[in-house]
């Protein structure tokens, strides 16, 4: 049955409903419309995909008496939706598919986007709002991630989340800082949570950027932006791995954080590691320079700031030296980059919502991030650095045969600490895992109990109205 458009705008009562196209699925009705709301001229006005699952709604009464309107089934999983999408994805591939292989990924990611912001349905899931997922259906690729980090860095597109958006230039930390920053934002949250772990770290740098005119990465990190360098990353990853297991070692409630830990898979990957560093060290060039010494002193900063302050915002004292140490590698002076840090950190205190690091990064990873946080991305950068310098012989070299030396006998000394700590953990561990396990039971078991007694009551209740008429 075609779509009823007077009907639909009738009983909507404030969006103007426009269809260009209609297909029928099996007896099932599916539309692409043009949406317009007269209050909001600037709506996006691209074609959206709907379904007679859209406009099957039921009125009914809530408990305050007052009239609401429900839909009845939910298009989100109508398989007629979805095989019209896949239609129009077919379309778009036999029109355009010849000249997006011609162009190359990126090209052709950028023309995608072109073509959906000037309005143009190619199978989205609604108007003119693009996944890279949908991208990688359109080109019949793998998502093409590695492409889009690539228009990133050459800032010619952007990602929100997933979804394709115009770059914006405008003050951003590393890709690296800011990943680690969200997720400890998001993890209490659950993760994953783009919206806050984004909104966050867009907030510190809109401080930042409005009250000291820094507009871009590069002014704050150099060559660090947008992407941290191998040689830094190596030096970071290792100084965080040396600060958890110094903390570990040391406190019980350290220790607690590492209860779902993978404590025994972590001390396996630091082993191999030590053994793709060997094979590297042998074979780069031999550079002598101060880095070499900053694993261990940067480690040293992270666990014995002196100039950590509760009462006022500041950076967990992982990140703080990081970014001191992005923002003042060379020399290294030390005195200049805690100078920035403080300048920064007086910015965000003066004119951002925070009373205290505590507040903004919440309380289990200030004045420490917490531990399972930190080990898990120290491990990840130090592997990430690692995998660069085998796959390009340019990062190896840059890296030199003093610095893979130090890290290879960082390994060496690291692994065995957290196997040891894997072993003085493990009974903690199973029991802490066994409890989070019967917590999830007794709560799934509460939310069902409460659910069929709500649907008990529901159905007493309608008999009672049923006999009052």
């Amino acid at each position: 049955m075609p779509f009823d458009i007077k009907k639909i705008q009738e009983e909507d009562g404030f969006l103007l409903y426009t269809l260009v196209r209609e297909w029928e699925h099996e007896g099932h009705d599916v539309g692409l419309f043009i949406l317009e709301n007269p209050d909001v001229p600037d709506m996006d006005k691209s074609p959206s995909p709907m379904c007679e699952c859209d406009f099957d709604v039921e009125e009914k009464i809530d408990e305050n008496g007052r009239k609401c309107r429900l839909q009845v089934r939910d298009s989100h999983k109508c398989p007629h939706l979805a095989a019209f999408r896949e239609l129009c994805r077919q379309e778009a591939r036999e029109k355009y598919g010849d000249a997006w292989r011609e162009m190359g990924v990126k090209e052709a990611i950028l023309d995608i986007h072109k073509r959906v912001k000037a309005g143009e349905y190619l199978g989205t899931i609604w108007g003119g709002t693009i996944y890279l997922q949908t991208v990688g259906e359109l080109l019949d690729v793998k998502v093409p991630w590695a492409e889009a980090d690539e228009l990133f860095e050459e800032e010619r597109l952007q990602l929100h989340g997933a979804i394709l958006a115009d770059y914006v230039q405008y003050l951003r930390f590393p890709k690296e800082l800011k990943g680690l920053m969200r997720y400890v934002i998001e993890v209490p949250l659950g993760w994953p949570n783009g919206e806050a772990g984004d909104g966050f770290v867009g907030s510190l740098c809109q401080l930042i950027e409005e009250n000291t005119g820094t507009t871009h990465g590069r002014e704050l990190f150099g060559d660090d932006f947008p992407r941290i360098r191998s040689e830094r990353l190596l030096v970071l990853g290792l100084a965080l791995l040396r600060v958890v297991i110094e903390r570990a070692e040391k406190s019980r409630a350290v220790r607690k954080e590492l209860h779902f830990s993978s404590l025994d898979g972590y001390a396996k990957h630091l082993a191999e590691t030590m053994e793709k560093l060997r094979e590297l060290e042998s074979s780069a060039p031999y550079k002598y320079d101060t880095r070499s010494l900053k694993p261990h002193y940067l480690a040293h900063l992270m666990l014995s700031d002196p100039t950590l302050d509760t009462t006022r915002f500041r950076f967990p004292r992982e990140v703080r030296h990081a970014l001191s140490y992005l923002m003042h590698e060379d020399g290294p002076d030390w005195d200049a980059a805690e100078r920035s840090m403080l300048k920064m950190e007086q910015v965000i205190a003066m004119y951002g919502r925070w009373e205290s690091g505590g507040e903004a990064f919440w309380e289990h990873n200030y004045p420490h991030l917490s531990a399972g946080e930190a080990v898990q991305f120290g491990l990840s950068w130090l592997m990430s650095a690692v995998k660069s310098a085998e796959a390009d012989s340019d990062v190896r070299d840059r890296i030199g045969r003093n610095l893979l030396w130090v890290a290879m006998n960082d390994c060496r000394k690291l692994a065995p600490r957290y196997a040891k700590l894997h072993k003085r953990l493990r009974a903690w561990q199973f029991l802490a895992r066994k409890r989070s396990y019967v917590r999830m039971r007794v709560s799934i078991w509460r939310w069902n109990s409460r659910a069929k007694l709500q649907r008990l009551k529901d159905r007493i209740a309608k008999k009672f109205r049923k006999g009052k008429e």
